[in-house]
């Protein structure tokens, strides 16, 4: 019995040993392995490649010239980017001019519905797109469409991509994929701090 508590004695004596440096140190590798967010070494246009590839994987057009036009991906809450402030606007449009490039590359006839009848000159710019519908075109044949969402979820986004016929609505493909934030920014400009994931400039 003696010889229990002097071991236990032994024990706790040790145990002490640790000082409020050390035990802060546990504490912050703790907090670090829990808040640190997940980053990419990989680009946007990585992952619009990767959406498109299994989007359009297992999609055969019907006729040799089927048109494909891709729009906005906007907040899964909202469903709309017009007001919406922050980085969503920013990566919805980063994510269909990704996807546009992609669909292209894989062969697709893709329709640029916002092109001007005739190139703008100015000062600096020469431009032939456009958001503004009284400047263009009123009526394209487009067969597909593809729109998508995009639910932000800490230091990733969730973005869900859908083929959808013009005419019946029927969706004919659909991919998700997590895209973490600083596929869009530098880890410059999205950093942790006490725990929180900041974004410096959008």
């Amino acid at each position: 019995m003696r010889f229990i508590i002097i071991t236990l004695a032994i024990y706790l004596s040790a145990c002490s040993v640790l000082t409020d440096d050390d035990n802060l140190d546990l504490q912050n590798k703790d907090i670090n392995h829990f808040s640190k967010p997940h980053m990419s070494e990989f680009s946007a246009h990585h992952y619009s490649e990767q959406i498109a590839l299994e989007l359009l994987q297992q999609f055969r057009p019907i006729k040799p010239n089927t048109s494909i036009a891709v729009g906005t991906l906007v907040p899964v809450n909202t469903l709309t980017s017009i007001s919406e402030k922050g980085p969503s606007k920013l990566i919805g449009l980063q994510m269909q001019e990704g996807l546009t490039t992609a669909v292209a590359q894989l062969g697709f006839k893709v329709i640029e519905y916002k092109t001007l009848p005739k190139i703008i000159l100015k000062p600096g710019q020469d431009s032939m797109l456009s958001r503004d519908v009284s400047q263009l075109n009123e009526k394209h044949k487009i067969d597909y469409f593809i729109t998508g969402t995009l639910t932000e979820v800490q230091d990733q986004y969730i973005v869900n991509v859908k083929l959808i016929d013009s005419r019946s609505n029927v969706i004919h493909g659909a991919a998700t994929k997590t895209v973490p934030l600083n596929a869009f920014w530098s880890q410059e400009k999205v950093q942790l701090r006490d725990g929180s994931l900041i974004r410096n400039h959008y």
